[in-house]
């Protein structure tokens, strides 16, 4: 079940329509009638956040499918290409560049850098 086909079922449950959901959430109902036709898994998150939050579910609820359905799309969704993987690997390479890199691309970096996960790996074997 497609998101579009649970979210119709669920404002059918709460006894609501597409237009007073947009209104509530302040979103075109252009826009959830597209994700209610549509029916796919492709949807603006934090759209999909204000429908679940306005509906009283999780964004769970519309996510869960069964998993063996979902690994295909997840994935083809972290497919690299091979600059992709050059790019990711010279990171993984120079530990000592990646808080420059990650102010750079504004990410927040985790506490410990691959590198350092590599070398407490290594030295447990």
């Amino acid at each position: 079940m497609g998101i579009g086909d649970k979210l119709n079922s669920l404002l059918k449950k709460r006894n609501r329509n597409i237009n007073e959901l947009a209104t509530a959430i302040n979103v075109s109902p252009q826009t959830l009638y597209s994700i209610s036709k549509r029916n796919n898994t492709k949807v603006d998150l934090d759209i999909l956040q204000k429908i679940a939050d306005e509906l009283a579910v999780t964004l769970d609820y519309f996510c869960t499918e069964s998993r063996a359905n979902n690994s295909a799309q997840v994935a083809s969704a972290f497919v690299l290409s091979e600059p992709e993987k050059k790019l990711v690997l010279a990171y993984r390479e120079h530990p000592e560049m990646q808080p420059a890199i990650d102010k750079m691309l504004d990410i927040d970096s985790e506490n410990e850098t691959y590198a350092e996960e590599k070398e407490i790996g290594s030295q447990s074997a």
